[in-house]
């Protein structure tokens, strides 16, 4: 049975001026030409299995050349995931895939200079953009510096909801009635009576 290469810095005695080998795995003989690399440095040495275990293939030999801290890393990665009925491969792919998605996002305050500037590109009149910068600008101060990605529907309809209670407390201020706390009634009702445009910012969003 062909022994595997374990991919991983080793120092040997072999050669004294280039003490530090690299066994180059099976598959790779043919690219580097060689079945063993000798370095002498170990730093170079190091940036060459790195480079080597960047190549597709092998990744059994990839596995058992993990340094310790690595394979400490992983248990405790495995730990934390434990009961949540997820692998560390769905995790790493969870997160490189948020990573990719924040790249492409911008500020919530970015997306609202977009929106305001598509509407006067609509010739829409001053008074309504008067009423979207006052609306939308405390929306926009409360997360201003916000990737939209990372904005949620749940704290949409936080905002939501504390913009419509605030609005019924006022008018039954104005009207001496108790207010009238239905959410799901109020916020229909507050939405298409007053917030009906705004909303079309929020789609944008969410």
């Amino acid at each position: 049975m062909s022994r595997r290469a374990i991919l991983r810095v080793v120092k040997t005695n072999y050669t004294p001026s280039a003490p530090w080998m690299v066994r180059v795995p099976q598959r790779l003989h043919r690219i580097e030409g060689a079945r063993k690399k000798f370095f002498a440095k170990e730093s170079i040495a190091k940036a060459y299995v790195e480079r080597l275990a960047k190549q597709p293939g092998d990744y059994h030999s990839q596995a058992l050349g993990l340094s310790d801290r690595q394979k400490l890393e992983a248990s405790e990665c495995y730990r934390l995931l434990e009961g949540r009925d997820a692998s560390l491969f769905d995790a790493v792919h969870h997160y490189l895939t948020y990573v990719e998605q924040t790249k492409r996002s911008i500020p919530v305050s970015e997306l609202f200079d977009e929106f305001l500037s598509a509407k006067q590109q609509d010739n829409v009149s001053p008074k309504y953009l008067a009423d979207l910068r006052s609306k939308l600008g405390r929306f926009v101060n409360s997360f201003h510096d916000t990737l939209v990605c990372n904005v949620t529907v749940a704290e949409i309809e936080g905002w939501i909801r504390g913009l419509v209670l605030a609005q019924i407390r006022a008018q039954s201020m104005i009207s001496q009635q108790e207010p009238q706390l239905d959410w799901r009634q109020t916020r229909q009702t507050y939405t298409r009576r007053s917030f009906r445009n705004e909303m079309r910012w929020f789609d944008n969003i969410g």
